[in-house]
């Protein structure tokens, strides 16, 4: 599986996932991936295309709060594109 952001500067590298990933290791993907990009870019928050698979969801919102992170609530679960 792999993880990846699109920006206004155009697509960042694509993160190898190894395996199935839990809501704790999305939590800190989301911490070093999404803070960085903020910072790099000078911007304070981000949207975020996910599905509403469990790991997405379970202990996630508090990083998301943090890194002011919005989420598209309409985007179906456990999507297959």
């Amino acid at each position: 599986m792999y993880w990846g952001a699109i920006t206004w500067q155009g697509p960042r590298p694509l993160v190898l996932i190894q395996g199935a990933i839990k809501g704790e290791a999305y939590e800190q993907l989301l911490q070093e991936q999404i803070s960085g990009l903020l910072e790099r870019m000078n911007q304070r928050s981000a949207y975020l295309l996910q599905d509403h698979a469990t790991s997405h969801e379970k202990g996630t919102k508090d990083v998301k709060i943090q890194l002011n992170i919005q989420t598209f609530d309409s985007y179906p679960s456990n999507s297959q594109i």
